[in-house]
């Protein structure tokens, strides 16, 4: 298994299991030598082997491979059809410059859009998007599990953190219309190998240097590959087509369009999709190889916590403050991202957690030590989320180190809550002190939560 594909089953591990602990796995990663990223790859590789997700991981992969392999076929018939319909039946002229256009014309302007694209730090490849489409889809038809959305969001993960999703987007895309572009070679020489047609060009308002300028300008680069191009009189005289329809084309003029147009056809749609699939797949290779796990990431750092081993797991703790802190929140000024945060702040074992009934694309976090707590601060201070849901253990006394946390841990988004998980198994006095210390912080009344559903829907709600 390579490098890459080792981080992805470990990202789509922690994705599926969420923050579910493993003592089994855990245990079998402390014990090995190792920095913090090999031991949470072997605390995957263990996970995977016995769960079973490697293998899931193995098929997600597969069915990429024969969606990609369906596309680019699609796009070979695609390509031959479109030629052979573009040049016709051979009973009427071919107009060279509009049969030219026709068979590249889509293919330069999304290419032309695509070199746009890194001008406005768009991701481009709208053939790959296609492509991942039809992965994902064929993931959810057949699979029809939660560990398949687990590895299509490690993969998006990864490949997003390694600035690579341009280039698998852009490698697949490229494939594609090179595979187009060799299904229009494909049908051009059969068509006229079979068939004898005669080339023309019209026009209304334009003169004729026009067209003889373009032609030879167009043959320039194929000329270079020995593709013959009409001469200047064969090109005038391809103007007349009344002419050309009394008294035919000479076989000369014929067979140099011909390689004109095919000459076009290699060398300004074939050529440049080849070139350009394989700088970016190379791109993509050595990106991947750089790839790693950012294990003091927020997603991470908690589970890297918990496989130090043993002898690295000690630590001094502050001393109380002799003065109690202000538990007040200050609401930060300054945009959000786009992140949805769950943040379990010590659950108690008997609660479950990560909770069922999470909406889409929300991430959840458990926080224990006091290094956890600090990283989650540091993190929500770079990239404040748009929604945050603390969460709480509703039966636990609230201490004035957790409420110091929870206090700063609000004050790092406008959109807060604080959800009081096992309510119901806590008693009204408890719950008392929960609510007058939050409400005295700074949570409003309608965003502090002890009911599970709507605690959820509140994280969930798109508004």
């Amino acid at each position: 298994m390579s490098e890459f594909n080792k981080r992805w089953l470990a990202e789509a591990v922690r994705r599926d299991r969420a923050d579910t602990r493993d003592e089994a796995a855990e245990r079998h990663a402390r014990s090995l030598a190792g920095d913090a990223e090999q031991r949470i790859l072997a605390w995957a590789a263990f996970i995977a082997a016995r769960d079973g997700l490697e293998d899931r991981v193995w098929r997600w992969r597969q069915s990429a491979v024969w969606a990609l392999l369906a596309l680019l076929v699609f796009g070979l018939l695609t390509g031959f059809t479109a030629a052979l319909a573009v040049l016709g039946d051979s009973q009427s002229p071919v107009n060279v410059i509009w049969a030219l256009g026709s068979l590249l014309g889509i293919n330069l302007l999304l290419l032309l859009i695509w070199l746009l694209s890194f001008s406005v730090n768009a991701q481009g490849g709208s053939l790959g998007r296609l492509w991942y489409t039809i992965t994902v889809a064929f993931q959810k038809r057949f699979q029809n599990n939660s560990s398949a959305a687990a590895i299509t969001q490690a993969f998006n993960t990864l490949m997003a953190q390694g600035g690579l999703s341009r280039w698998w987007l852009s490698v697949v895309s490229h494939l594609s219309w090179l595979c187009i572009m060799i299904g229009v070679m494909t049908g051009l020489m059969l068509a006229l190998a079979l068939r004898s047609y005669v080339f023309v060009w019209e026009t209304t308002i334009l003169p004729t240097s026009v067209f003889v300028a373009v032609v030879e300008a167009l043959g320039v680069l194929p000329g270079l590959l020995g593709f013959a191009a009409p001469a200047s009189d064969a090109i005038v005289a391809s103007g007349s087509q009344a002419d050309l329809i009394t008294a035919g084309q000479d076989d000369l003029a014929r067979r140099a369009w011909a390689s004109w147009l095919t000459g076009c056809v290699l060398v300004y749609g074939i050529l440049p999709r080849l070139l350009l699939a394989v700088a970016c797949w190379l791109r993509l290779a050595l990106g991947m190889r750089n790839v790693r796990l950012q294990t003091s990431s927020l997603a991470w750092v908690a589970l890297a916590t918990r496989l130090l081993p043993d002898s690295e797991q000690g630590g001094v703790t502050d001393p109380a403050p002799a003065a109690l802190p202000s538990f007040k929140r200050r609401v930060r000024k300054g945009r959000a991202g786009e992140a949805r945060l769950l943040i379990g702040l010590e659950i108690a074992s008997d609660l479950r957690w990560p909770p069922a009934g999470l909406a889409d694309r929300v991430q959840t976090h458990l926080v224990d030590s006091r290094q956890q707590r600090e990283y989650v601060l540091e993190q929500l201070s770079v990239d404040p989320p748009q929604k945050l849901l603390l969460a709480c253990s509703a039966a636990q006394s609230p201490d004035r180190g957790s409420l110091h946390w929870l206090a700063e841990a609000a004050s790092q988004t406008s959109a807060v809550a604080v959800w009081l998980m096992g309510a119901d198994q806590a008693s009204a006095e408890r719950l008392a002190i929960w609510r007058q210390s939050l409400l005295e912080m700074g949570i409003a009344e309608q965003t502090l939560f002890d009911e599970n559903d709507k605690a959820l829907a509140w994280l969930g709600d798109a508004s």
